[in-house]
C-alpha cells in the first residue's frame, strides 16, 4: 500500500494515511508509536543517568473500503540490537542461494 496506494486484500484505491501514528495520551496530540520505545541514549556516568530515547515512528496506511491496515517504520538508522530486550536485526544477506531454496 505504501508504494502502489492500492490495497492487496480488496484492490481499493483510497487509502488513508495517518503520519506518524498517534497513541491516546493526556494531550490533545497523542503519543507517535516508536518503533523501538526502551533504548538509551548512552552508557550513563557518575553525573549522567542514561534516559530512554525511543527510536523510529511507525506511519499507518489503512484501506477505506475494507479496513485492511499496514504499519511502516521510518527513522530507524539508531536502532540499536538489544537480544535480552526482543530487539533483533535478522539479516540474511550473503546467505546461500543455490538450487535448494
Amino acid at each position: 500500500m505504501k508504494k502502489a496506494h492500492v490495497c492487496p486484500k480488496c484492490s481499493a484505491r483510497k487509502i488513508w494515511l495517518i503520519e506518524p501514528f498517534r497513541l491516546v495520551d493526556d494531550t490533545l496530540a497523542g503519543q507517535p508509536v516508536a518503533v523501538v520505545a526502551h533504548q538509551t541514549d548512552g552508557a550513563g556516568s557518575f553525573f549522567r543517568v542514561p534516559r530512554r530515547e525511543p527510536k523510529g515512528v511507525v506511519d499507518l496506511y489503512v484501506c477505506a473500503a475494507c479496513g485492511y491496515s499496514e504499519m511502516w517504520a521510518r527513522d530507524i538508522e539508531g536502532l540499536v540490537e538489544d537480544p535480552s530486550r526482543g530487539v533483533r536485526l535478522l539479516d540474511a544477506t550473503g546467505a546461500h542461494e543455490g538450487p535448494f531454496r
